[in-house]
């Protein structure tokens, strides 16, 4: 599953640039940890997986660090102000 690739999100947004962030297509979301630490940003279109309660205790098991989160929130955060959505 792309959403779980690290190698791709490592060229699209290391090698490529790429500022903006990272959302799933509709339902291709299939794990917390695999998906969060690859790089993928949104999980679209429920969240099952990207849910603050399961995010939180995967942060809390040391399974995905509080600089991931960080990095999701940052490149969401400075595409929507440099579209002028606040």
């Amino acid at each position: 599953h792309a959403c779980e690739n690290e190698e791709i999100m490592r060229v699209l947004k290391a090698d490529l640039g790429f500022k903006g962030w990272v959302m799933s297509d509709w339902g291709a979301v299939h794990s917390t940890v695999g998906s969060a630490n690859a790089g993928l940003d949104q999980e679209m279109p429920t969240g099952e997986y990207f849910s603050a309660t399961a995010l939180k205790s995967n942060i809390t098991a040391g399974k995905i660090s509080a600089s991931t989160i960080d990095d999701k929130v940052h490149r969401i955060l400075r595409t929507m102000f440099s579209f002028g959505l606040f």
